[in-house]
């Protein structure tokens, strides 16, 4: 049975054969057919390769700009951060150099406000304000005389009355100051003055709050018999309850 079969052949390779083909002729057609398919595939694989090369630079080329972009930011980053802390601490100068010129200005000042308004207390307040040192430079939890004058009995009365936990015991004394008071303890005395307290105010040339102790000098005074001595003072003619 006949087979009917077309090949196509370029054109213009027939011309001038005739209307018969012979088999050389077909069978170089042929070859030239697979040459073209195979010069076609050729290329499709080079123009496939030469894609996957372009993508593989284009891609290390936006790794490398991502990279130097973020280094270019860090290093801003950085300049901006060395910017600030050389400004912080210029700042934190100045500040301190302002401090140290307005603080003694400000305890003077401070200082001065105060010795106003303590020098307008009534003696009552007065006398309580010299309690509250007293107590905060002896504690509460020894038993303790305290000494005043007759006319501040009233008002020492009233503040230990206040603080019954406090195991002092409320004398008097004629001669005693009447801005001071005078605590005295199994260890020595505590000694403060209304003047001594403003003096340890801020500006006031002293150290706040710690009123002067003299508790070696009582001590060997009660050893020889001798009554205690007030600091600045004359020297009690009543002993004190041991």
């Amino acid at each position: 049975m006949w087979i009917v079969k077309k090949i196509a052949l370029p054109a213009g390779a027939l011309a001038g054969a005739g209307p018969l083909l012979r088999a050389g002729q077909l069978a170089g057609h042929l070859r030239a057919l697979d040459i073209l398919a195979q010069a076609s595939q050729q290329a499709d694989d080079i123009i496939r390769q030469a894609r996957s090369q372009a993508d593989a630079l284009l891609a290390d080329a936006r790794d490398e700009a991502r990279a130097q972009t973020q280094a270019a930011v860090a290093e801003r980053q950085q300049a901006f951060l060395q910017q600030a802390d050389a400004l912080l601490l210029d700042w934190q100068r100045q500040r301190r150099e302002w401090q140290e010129a307005l603080l003694p200005r400000a305890e003077l000042l401070l200082g001065q406000a105060l010795a106003q308004l303590g020098g307008a207390l009534p003696a009552g307040e007065r006398l309580h304000a010299l309690l509250h040192q007293l107590l905060r430079a002896q504690g509460d939890a020894e038993q303790a005389t305290l000494w005043c004058h007759p006319d501040q009995q009233a008002s020492a009365r009233a503040w230990l009355a206040a603080r019954p936990h406090l195991d002092w015991r409320l004398k008097t004394r004629a001669r005693q100051d009447l801005q001071s008071v005078l605590l005295v303890t199994q260890h020595g005395e505590l000694s403060l003055d209304w003047g001594q307290l403003l003096a340890r105010l801020p500006g006031g040339g002293g150290t706040f709050p710690t009123p002067p102790v003299t508790a070696r000098e009582n001590l060997s005074a009660q050893g020889t018999g001798e009554a205690p001595r007030l600091l600045n003072s004359t020297p009690f003619t009543e002993e004190y309850p041991k």
